[in-house]
Parts: structure tokens; C-alpha cells; sequence
């Protein structure tokens, strides 16, 4: 494979379509889950996805931005990913 192409032309289409589709699904699963849990999310953390009820982060007590490891409701494992901020 040529590293110089654009990195979208380096995934086949029919892979770009399974993503998409994949995402859209989860997608539908966080909306209906925000019916009952409006402040559900996911948050992604060392090649685990997480269902959250919350913030992952974030002042509770006053004390900064602690982590929230008891919002977890499901978590799953995402081979291959990797988790932070650009």
C-alpha cells in the first residue's frame, strides 16, 4: 500500500460502508438509551468501550475533574482502538 495517499483511499469502500453502518447503529442504541438516561454517552478508554449514565469526568464533589468508573453501565472490548484527544 502506498503511504502517501490519502488515508481514505487506503480503507476499501465496502469497509467504509460497514463503519459507517456500525456507527449508525450505536448511534440508534445511545438515542433510544437517552430516553430513560438523558445523560448517557460513550467514552472510549484503553480499548474498552464504555456505555456511561454520565460524564466520565467531572466535578461530583468539588474536588476537579475526577474520573467516574461507577457510570459505567456496559463496557465492551474494541480491539484495535486507542483512546485520548487530538
Amino acid at each position: 500500500m502506498d503511504p502517501h495517499r490519502p488515508a481514505s483511499d487506503r480503507i476499501k469502500p465496502e469497509d467504509h460502508r460497514a463503519f459507517e453502518r456500525a456507527v449508525a447503529s450505536l448511534n440508534r442504541v445511545l438515542k433510544r438509551v437517552h430516553t430513560y438516561e438523558p445523560e448517557a454517552n460513550y467514552y472510549l478508554a484503553n480499548n474498552t468501550l464504555n456505555l456511561m449514565v454520565g460524564p466520565s469526568h467531572g466535578e461530583l464533589d468539588g474536588l476537579g475533574d475526577d474520573p467516574h468508573q461507577e457510570r459505567v453501565a456496559n463496557d465492551v472490548l474494541l480491539h484495535y482502538s486507542s483512546g485520548g484527544d487530538w
